[in-house]
């Protein structure tokens, strides 16, 4: 059933999966100038353009794309909880994983070309989705502990 309050948790989950591919997740100053990481790739603020930039992040592109996808996926499959709840802990892995893809890509980033490393506010946008996804895995626990009630009243 969609109109359950855990598909509500799925849905903001996967649209913060979403949002994380776009603003700035990370930025880095160096000489009056910075840079900027994106999950699509890195940007110069107030420098002339690099040609030694990487081109971009794809572990965090990859795993944005899954906190994007998985959430959304996962509402659709209301009428298997278990599954729902083995995706519902993925979503939490790929959570894990993506702040250790962000960090290792910011820190390279900043050991690269020597900058200083300053997270940017859209770095909570997957945290949140992970509050989300727990909220939503304990909607989907209720309903099943309430299916498997019914079942042994019968």
């Amino acid at each position: 059933m969609i109109q359950r309050i855990q598909s509500i948790w799925f849905f903001l989950a996967g649209l913060l999966g979403a949002l994380s591919l776009f603003p700035t997740l990370a930025r880095f100053a160096k000489d009056g100038g910075a840079y900027a990481m994106t999950a699509i790739g890195y940007q110069t603020l107030n420098l002339p353009p690099d040609a030694s930039l990487p081109i971009m992040p794809w572990g965090v592109t990859l795993f944005s794309v899954v906190l994007c996808v998985l959430p959304l996926w996962t509402l659709f499959l209301y009428r298997n909880r278990r599954l729902q709840l083995r995706l519902a802990a993925w979503n939490v892995a790929a959570v894990i994983a993506w702040y250790a893809t962000w960090v290792a890509y910011a820190v390279s980033f900043a050991d690269k070309m020597q900058t200083e490393f300053a997270p940017a506010f859209a770095a909570v946008l997957p945290f949140l989705s992970l509050v989300f996804v727990m909220l939503a895995r304990r909607g989907v626990q209720k309903d099943e502990e309430l299916v498997r009630a019914a079942d042994r009243i019968r």
